[in-house]
């Protein structure tokens, strides 16, 4: 009986080292798969991070770009390491022009494995690409209702110059007896020249976005706070006959950095008018003359480059200095054309 009791005991003592080793083997490849799903998680993670990064980065240069025309700022590119952590790298580079162009970031980070070296996996590398379009600025909120040919000399001038001379131009509120209306540039270097826009008499240009039956007064607020709703290239907009009038006062905007539409066709008269807009223009209003005889009215502005940070963005659109930037392509997905 004892013999038996000791040949029971060697086998249940066998059958458990054998259990212990299966165990054992089966817990080998249940390690490798759990290390390699928790380090797949964290570089999800990262993978994201980096995206996020590549884009905030491209969308804070672009707007530098858009600003000042520094390309690839670096105080923007760090948005990279704000976003994706120092280890983080980057670089940058551009096409075209802070008008009409392309900024892109390439982000890339390498994320080491935690539990992955069991298995001899020591790091991954997470990358990323972000594009930024610049263009021309295609609606936008806060416009004023002055508008201007496309065809004014003045205006012509300063887009040839490459939207960077500071001088100061006359533009006339009468129309010529042939229905041109004139402009003329500073005294001391004058522009002149006859308009091709048809004419609308007894206007400077101002336009009635929304129609309304108070006319003044809503050009006045709009001269004072901009318009708005979204006043958008290639859409009619109705003109306000008979202004701008003494009544209308610009002195709180003088010196100021405002956004006017650009048209680039006119058709009928007085409150049948309708303008065409093409583009919008950057102006500061220097002085103005609406009182005394029509012949003698006029105002005085200075063209600026403007880029607004809210505005529908088309690239390749009619230009006259104004842009806005907007996210065109994330890793190869979206066109910047």
């Amino acid at each position: 009986m004892s013999i038996l009791r000791r040949l029971l005991k060697r086998f249940r003592s066998d059958q458990r080292g054998a259990v212990a080793t299966l165990v054992a083997l089966a817990l080998v490849p249940v390690t490798a798969v759990t290390a390699v799903g928790v380090d797949s998680g964290r570089v999800w993670v990262e993978r994201q991070r980096i995206q996020t990064a590549a884009e905030a980065a491209a969308m804070a240069a672009a707007g530098v770009w858009a600003n000042t025309g520094t390309a690839c700022d670096a105080n923007a590119l760090l948005k990279v390491r704000e976003n994706a952590g120092s280890e983080a790298t980057w670089t940058c580079s551009t096409t075209g022009s802070r008008y009409d162009g392309v900024i892109t970031v390439a982000a890339s980070k390498t994320v080491s494995a935690v539990f992955g070296r069991i298995i001899g996996h020591q790091s991954t590398t997470v990358s990323s690409t972000a594009s930024v379009l610049v263009g021309a600025v295609s609606s936008a909120t806060g416009v004023r209702p002055n508008a201007l040919c496309a065809a004014n000399t003045a205006l012509t001038a300063w887009k040839a110059g490459g939207y960077s001379s500071s001088a100061t131009y006359r533009i006339g509120v009468d129309q010529s007896p042939d229905g041109d209306e004139h402009d003329h540039g500073h005294p001391s270097s004058p522009v002149t020249g006859a308009q091709v826009c048809d004419p609308v008499a007894g206007n400077w240009s101002m336009v009635d976005y929304d129609g309304g039956s108070h006319r003044i007064v809503d050009s006045q607020r709009w001269i004072d706070d901009g318009y708005e709703g979204d006043v958008e290239v290639g859409h009619n907009y109705s003109g306000d006959p008979g202004v701008p009038a003494p009544s209308l006062d610009f002195n709180r905007i003088l010196g100021q950095t405002i956004v006017i539409p650009v048209y680039d066709t006119v058709t009928g008269t007085g409150s049948n008018a309708v303008y065409h807009v093409s583009s919008f223009v950057g102006i500061q209003i220097v002085s103005t003359t609406l009182s005394g005889p029509v012949s003698g009215r006029n105002v005085t502005v200075r063209f600026k480059p403007v880029a607004l940070s809210n505005a529908g963005c088309s690239h390749g659109a009619a230009a006259s200095g104004v842009v806005t930037w907007r996210p065109c392509s994330l890793d190869g997905k979206g066109t910047c054309s």
